[in-house]
């Protein structure tokens, strides 16, 4: 029998050779995905054997499934205790005195991301001290950003004050390790803060660390008492 037709659909483990028995698999065109097979016994002589040689050859192998969604990487939650998230940086853009990191991926099927924009410098005097303290800008990608929402309350267990990603949230940043200034420069791990100033019920922390080199930024919960909190700065605004 041509080795080319004795292949039997792979199941688990693979593909494994016809028994001795003289017998043919043709895919079930009736079930898409599904890999069970019709069997047929070949028969030894007459005109039927070469019409199933045909069958078998015309038939070939069931189509494999064409990927879904778009080709946006794929993000990652934490899976202990903290909800954080990783998702790829997409783009970079530099100028106007600015850094915009753009991060967003797939995370259980659907797309979610936002915008980071950290103020920059166009280069910085040998020896100066990194900076520790300053701002940073949580920018909405619409309707990418709208879901990040909805994952962090599913995540979080918790409703969301709205649907909608505000379009801007200003923040106040502490590096802990890194430039902000330069967070293209190396890995750059900060705290933003949000109503630093009060009040008290609306103040919230979460880390945020740019790794420009494996293209990830983090999204990582500081303490589950402030994602109430996270959730209305995100969403409702002052």
């Amino acid at each position: 029998m041509p080795a080319a037709v004795c292949q039997v659909a792979r199941l688990s483990g693979g593909p494994r050779a016809c028994p001795d028995a003289p017998e043919i698999m043709v895919p079930k065109k009736s079930a898409p995905g599904d890999p069970h097979m019709i069997r047929f016994r070949w028969p030894q002589n007459g005109p039927w054997r070469w019409l199933l040689i045909a069958a078998a050859i015309l038939s070939g192998p069931a189509p494999a499934a064409a990927p879904s969604g778009s080709k946006i990487p794929a993000g990652h939650v934490s899976e202990y205790g903290f909800e954080d998230i990783d998702l790829p940086i997409t783009r970079i853009v530099e100028g106007s005195g600015l850094t915009r990191i753009v991060a967003r991926g797939d995370i259980r099927g659907t797309i979610v991301g936002f915008e980071v924009d950290f103020p920059s410098t166009s280069r910085r005097p040998a020896g100066q001290t990194p900076i520790a303290i300053g701002s940073a800008e949580i920018r909405s990608l619409g309707a990418q950003s709208d879901r990040f929402i909805e994952l962090l309350s599913r995540l979080y267990k918790i409703p969301a004050p709205s649907k909608t990603m505000l379009p801007a949230i200003r923040a106040s940043v502490a590096g802990l390790e890194g430039d902000l200034a330069h967070v293209l420069a190396g890995v750059t791990m900060m705290k933003f803060f949000s109503f630093d100033s009060g009040p008290e019920n609306r103040y919230a922390e979460v880390f945020i660390n740019v790794d420009p080199n494996r293209r990830v930024l983090e999204f990582h919960e500081k303490d589950p008492e402030y994602r109430k909190p996270l959730l209305l700065a995100l969403t409702k605004g002052p």
